[in-house]
């Protein structure tokens, strides 16, 4: 029997590791174009290319250019390979580009999280882009209606749709709201609203802690300790994010107004970790004393 010499069988296993680290980057690449479906409330569908819609399943891989659409009522999350989390509020679609790069927002509310290490990402709504490198914030928009943006941490650079590349922007921080109206004219400048009752909106406290929440509550703490000049206005209706803002134009933005209880009947919260029997009647957690801060969602 002929016999192979260690040098021919060195030779054999570099080569297989040198094509295990070339195909490395491109298995990479090719995962984290793609999300999975951690959360589903009720009506969640895909919208595949050329396809009929069909309900989505948890753990369920969405690829690029296909839309994900929630029904009244209904809710979604989705998580990135790269740690970046989307939620969709109700009467939502959304959509993304490979890698997760560019997210756009046709209509509906989704909160936003993308870690620094995602480097940067756009969302595209319909009369303005968004561009980021690590935040946490809310997205509103709709057809004939306004559009909101609220960062609630890191920070942000808003420019008009189809801006020419180079063209200024307005840069936004922790606690600033832009209204957008729906002709695409932008306001004089941001308001600063009240980080605490936003983080007690349903996207936060209606799906797990978020990974880096941590965060979100340094810039609560902050607000609270040192807040802007001529204080905080509450423009933001929290039930009017996660309704159908393009069915249900707003023509001004309303009043803060007290959360009204809600029934959920016949509705099952799934995570990937462990479904959820909501069949009950909810309520929003009361809001604490102004002297005193809520403490932490649990790690």
């Amino acid at each position: 029997m002929r016999r192979v010499s260690p040098h021919a069988c060195l030779i054999t296993i570099l080569f297989a590791l040198a094509i295990l680290l070339a195909l490395f980057p491109f298995a990479r690449a090719v995962e984290n174009k793609e999300a999975h479906v951690t959360v589903v409330v009720r009506d969640v569908r895909l919208l595949p290319p050329h396809i009929a819609a069909r309900a989505v399943a948890l753990n369920e891989t969405v690829r690029p250019g296909t839309a994900v659409r929630t029904g009244t009522e209904s809710r979604a999350e989705l998580t990135f390979t790269n740690a970046t989390i989307t939620r969709l509020g109700a009467n939502t679609i959304f959509s993304f580009s490979e890698e997760a790069k560019t997210i756009d927002l046709d209509s509906g509310t989704i909160l936003l999280q993308v870690p620094k290490s995602a480097g940067k990402i756009k969302i595209n709504m319909p009369v303005a882009s968004v561009a980021v490198t690590g935040f946490t914030a809310l997205f509103s928009t709709g057809h004939n209606a306004y559009s909101k943006i609220i960062i609630v941490e890191g920070k942000a650079c808003v420019s008009r749709r189809h801006a020419q590349a180079g063209a200024p922007c307005v840069k936004l921080f922790p606690g600033d709201e832009f209204i957008i109206r729906p002709d695409g004219s932008f306001p004089p400048n941001a308001v600063h609203i009240n980080l605490e009752k936003i983080t007690q909106g349903p996207l936060f406290t209606r799906f797990p802690p978020l990974p880096e929440w941590n965060l979100i509550w340094n810039e609560v703490r902050n607000q609270q300790n040192n807040p802007p000049p001529g204080g905080l206005a509450d423009l933001t209706n929290q039930d009017a994010l996660d309704q159908n803002i393009a069915a249900h134009p707003m023509p001004t933005p309303r009043p803060a107004r007290s959360q009204p209880r809600e029934t959920l009947k016949t509705d099952a919260v799934t995570t990937g970790s462990q479904p959820r029997d909501t069949t009950t009647t909810v309520r929003p957690p009361p809001a604490p004393p102004a002297a005193a801060a809520p403490p932490p969602p649990p790690p």
